[in-house]
């Protein structure tokens, strides 16, 4: 089906709801061809959704013509929140039954700006044909940004429209040019890239940002992915990876990785410190003894005694040194 069988049809049956714009996405492999349109309309009545309307879109049909050939149809949608249609048709349907001449491909993503219902005609971002989608890196390396810019370079539907270098400018960045995806490093100075995301969030819940770090601590990434990062990536990971990654997070999906995922695994039922007693550990790291820690954080040393003795017990730590060590590692702390 071309782009304009889609249009056209797409405006014959859903063009009550008004959409400026609609999405199209092919994933075929060699066990299936999958077809998703998306709009950005009105959406339908969740009564219709059900029950169907004589004389409008025919729905009952759709699922009866994907049902006759073994295919999955789905139709997503709620009023305000746009309208979305997936197909899914067995690969002996929809290639033949020879399917094991059929290459695997990665999912190819096609974008369509035409005008629709209100007679309005608009581009966003996150479509492919009408333009490269958007996207931003955060990084404190010079040399890791020019990476990246390079390996984005590459890809045709992609397009780096900002870079930052701190924390503050990532979020000035992201006011500025409202990235589809941002790429966001764990260590940028005067805030960290996890503080940047929740902050951006705040403002724009609905962003995606994938967290960027040579650090594999469990604590980080706990808490990058509770904050709202849709991926966890490493910078030692390939670059087709990295390019993989974005695609999947463009796509609304989320993504940890095996490595980082058995780093998450192996503490997932371990008590974490709480603030305050990272807020102690830290002090430790810093040098301080149990006298200075008291002064520093307005508590007594009897207090800093019994955080350190919770935080040796939940670290599995033997000793001052050795608890440290671990809080690094896990992430807990910064040295």
């Amino acid at each position: 089906m071309s782009i304009a069988s889609v249009e056209k049809h797409w405006s014959m049956h859903f063009g009550i709801s008004r959409a400026a714009a609609i999405e199209v996405e092919l994933d075929y492999t060699s066990r299936h061809l999958k077809v998703l349109v998306r709009d950005d309309g009105e959406g339908i009545d969740s009564g219709v959704l059900r029950e169907g309307r004589d004389g409008h879109w025919g729905l009952s049909g759709m699922r009866e013509r994907a049902d006759r050939i073994g295919a999955k149809f789905t139709l997503r949608s709620q009023a305000g929140g746009g309208t979305e249609v997936e197909l899914s048709v067995p690969a002996d349907v929809a290639f033949g039954r020879d399917t094991s001449r059929r290459p695997q491909a990665r999912f190819k993503r096609l974008g369509l700006s035409s005008i629709l219902g209100n007679g309005s005609k608009r581009k966003t971002r996150s479509m492919i044909e009408a333009g490269p989608f958007a996207f931003s890196a955060s990084t404190i390396t010079p040399l890791l940004r020019k990476g990246i810019k390079t390996i984005i370079g590459g890809e045709p539907e992609m397009q780096l429209i900002a870079e930052a270098s701190s924390g503050e400018e990532a979020i000035e960045q992201f006011r500025r040019h409202r990235p589809d995806v941002t790429l966001m490093d764990l260590r940028i100075p005067r805030m960290s890239g996890v503080d940047a995301m929740i902050a951006i969030r705040a403002e724009f819940p609905d962003t995606r940002i994938i967290i960027l770090t040579t650090f594999e601590g469990d604590a980080e990434i706990q808490r990058a992915l509770e904050a709202g990062a849709r991926a966890y990536m490493l910078k030692t990971m390939d670059p087709e990876e990295m390019v993989q990654t974005v695609r999947h997070v463009h796509a609304g999906k989320k993504r940890v990785f095996p490595e980082i995922a058995v780093h998450l695994a192996e503490h997932y039922s371990d008590e974490f410190p709480t603030p305050r007693e990272v807020e102690v550990l830290q002090q430790i790291a810093n040098g301080r003894k149990n006298r200075d820690i008291a002064d520093k954080l307005f508590i007594s040393e009897h207090t800093v005694k019994v955080h350190i003795k919770h935080i040796m017990e939940k670290l599995g730590a033997g000793d001052r040194t050795d608890a440290v060590a671990i809080g690094v590692r896990r992430g807990f702390i910064q040295l």
